[in-house]
């Protein structure tokens, strides 16, 4: 199963030491469809490599295996293990091109993952 929307919303920061990344599609508070991306960028022990996936209509959070994600000017797709997610493809398309800061972040969250990601 795919989970597909438009982001009319993109943010990105690091707070705390951990690497956030969230796509929503409005850009208020309480989105409908939205993937969050958060990893903690010091060391934690053995979940180092873990990326947390939190992703909406109904807010599952969970921790899984990336296979791969590449982020594009204007689309962003995440490939996930589907027996644990639920979901095999996060694919997001976005209303502004790719902020330099977006890029960063991602490349960030990813750092420490074995996941292949891409920038095109």
């Amino acid at each position: 199963m795919k989970f597909e929307f438009t982001a009319k919303s993109v943010v990105s920061y690091i707070e705390d030491d951990v690497c956030v990344v969230s796509f929503a599609d409005t850009p208020g508070d309480e989105p409908e469809k939205y993937l969050i991306l958060s990893q903690a960028l010091f060391d934690s022990g053995d979940d180092d490599e873990a990326i947390s996936i939190e992703y909406g209509e109904s807010g599952d959070s969970v921790t899984s295996e990336i296979v791969s994600a590449r982020l594009e000017s204007k689309s962003f797709v995440l490939e996930v293990d589907p027996a644990i997610v639920g979901v095999s493809e996060f694919r997001i398309s976005m209303d502004s091109p790719a902020s330099e800061e977006l890029c960063e972040h991602l490349k960030k969250i990813f750092s420490k993952s074995p996941a292949k990601f891409a920038l095109l």
